[in-house]
């Protein structure tokens, strides 16, 4: 729903060029993520860990020739090849 909320002010935006107040509530917003969390807790009583924000994922800022792109990978040897600068 926050999704949709913020693709409709965009929409709005581009449209009237008007801005628009989007209010999203954190808690809702993050217990609607919980599902799958949930779920297998059900089934196999698992508990995750915490994970901060140590997470599996590695990220940067890539360079291009309007603005800065990021990019996410699982394992560094990946992130240090797809290190290409921008045309």
């Amino acid at each position: 729903h926050a999704l949709a909320a913020v693709l409709t002010a965009l929409e709005h935006r581009d449209r009237t060029g008007e801005g628009t107040v989007v209010d999203i509530a954190q808690f809702e917003t993050t217990v609607s993520s919980l599902g799958p969390f949930l779920l297998d807790h059900a089934l196999s009583g698992a508990v995750p860990g915490r994970t901060g924000n140590r997470l599996a994922w590695l990220s940067r800022r890539v360079p291009t020739r309007r603005r800065q792109a990021a990019s996410a990978v699982r394992s560094a040897p990946f992130l240090r090849s797809s290190s290409t600068s921008a045309p």
